[in-house]
């Protein structure tokens, strides 16, 4: 990457659920100047079972109470097994549709749809990006 980006090399993190790794080796040294986050349609239903096995489990074994369950916990909890709530999210799909996405972390997630399911290419990535560039974001009021 030095290579590329000459003497400031700039830190990635990509993640996909269940999996993180660095561009870099050592991920505790590094503050991070982009973070990738790979999801696919598998993920939003999955994270949802996983954080309910466990919640449960905690509740049976008397650790929890299900009267501490609140906004917070099951956004932390989602986060934990998930990722956190992107700001652009492409989609590379042969209709538009977000059935199977996470639904807790994209409520508030600019969306880019391709239709395509063969490659994501060079072009593609860049025009999404634009397009996000340019996103107004309008929060209510």
């Amino acid at each position: 990457m030095q290579s590329y980006f000459g003497r400031s090399v700039h830190n990635i993190k990509i993640r996909s659920p269940y999996v993180s790794f660095f561009s870099n080796d050592n991920e505790t040294n590094y503050l991070v100047d982009l973070e990738i986050n790979f999801i696919s349609q598998e993920d939003g239903r999955e994270s949802l079972v996983d954080l309910t096995k466990t919640l449960c489990e905690l509740s049976q074994s008397g650790k929890f109470s299900t009267k501490d369950i609140s906004v917070e916990l099951v956004d932390s909890g989602m986060s934990a097994f998930l990722l956190t709530e992107p700001q652009l999210l492409m989609a590379f799909t042969s209709t538009c549709t977000l059935q199977g996405f996470p639904p807790w972390q994209i409520r508030f997630t600019e969306i880019f749809f391709v239709q395509s399911e063969d490659s994501v290419d060079y072009h593609v990535f860049i025009k999404g990006l634009q397009l996000y560039a340019n996103a107004e974001m309008r929060w209510g009021k």
